[in-house]
């Protein structure tokens, strides 16, 4: 069992969010953490961190021999550390050229899935990304769906396949190769305290209730957007909408999108989207 945790999720679903609560909790900092000092989770996708650990630099390889080598890299990045490795990815799970899963179980000591309504996730990632609502809904419905896939430039990061937002969900909630805890943004939301304390358990970190309370307080979405709003943060340089943290909050579809979009959504993900409790309340 390797040593590299992964916090996953398909975008706009949380991920970012809990990044700033464990920055807030592991040093157990008695102030918020700035929201562009997150160093202390990496990011699976980095160009960077490829070439630091891979012995071809990726600019002269293709997209594919790219993701044949990431395994590799994340075997080597394991291998040459100790102790746990905390790394952010919105790939989904899925096998390379030769056959190997891109996140490999020999790397991997856990994982913690992030999933989130995709009716929401519809409507953050039109704001996200600044294309329309359908144009968003075709993403989230595209089997094909790839982040930093165009060859037009050399991509701060690497290419990374999410696929539709069901087949990402079952690519890595549906993987037995090693532990996983999933957990449902709106949870994030109504339980903090409850749903954080889990992961933390599951995890293993030892933390009181009162610094778990005290990381929420300092990761919540009023702070994240009072620094935005005074300082440009770094990870919004890879968006396009005008904020990256915009609401944080659940059920703005209902609000957003038309009945016809509604049932574009649910007509693609109705099994995944039963399965999480997420027509319970349609």
């Amino acid at each position: 069992m390797g040593n590299l945790i992964w916090l996953a999720s398909f975008p706009k679903s949380g991920n970012t969010w809990f990044r700033v609560f464990l920055s807030n909790l592991l040093p157990r900092r008695q102030l918020p953490v700035e929201i562009n000092a997150l160093e202390m989770i990496g990011m699976a996708s980095s160009r960077k961190l490829f070439d630091e650990h891979c012995a071809l630099h990726s600019a002269e390889l293709s997209m594919d021999e790219v993701d044949d080598l990431r395994a590799h890299v994340f075997d080597s990045i394991s291998a040459q550390t100790r102790g746990s490795l905390f790394f952010k990815i919105h790939d989904a799970r899925f096998n390379t050229r030769g056959g190997r899963p891109l996140v490999p179980a020999s790397a991997t000591r856990a994982a913690v899935y992030f999933i989130r309504n995709p009716l929401d996730v519809a409507v953050s990632f039109a704001h996200h990304s600044t294309i329309s609502l359908d144009a968003s809904i075709d993403a989230l419905n595209d089997p094909q769906h790839a982040y930093a896939a165009t060859t037009d430039r050399l991509h701060v990061q690497l290419r990374q396949h999410l696929g539709s937002w069901s087949a990402h969900v079952r690519s890595w909630t549906e993987q037995v190769d090693f532990p996983l805890h999933v957990v449902r943004y709106e949870d994030m939301l109504a339980t903090p305290l409850l749903t954080f304390a889990a992961i933390i358990e599951f995890l293993q970190i030892e933390r009181s209730d009162a610094e778990v309370r005290r990381a929420i307080d300092f990761s919540h979405i009023d702070e994240l957007k009072r620094q935005e709003a005074l300082i440009d943060f770094k990870e919004k340089k890879h968006a396009s909408g005008a904020r990256f943290f915009r609401q944080g909050s659940s059920g703005g579809w209902r609000d957003a999108l038309t009945p016809a979009q509604v049932a574009r959504v649910i007509d693609h993900h109705r099994e995944v989207m039963a399965k999480f409790g997420y027509l319970d309340a349609i």
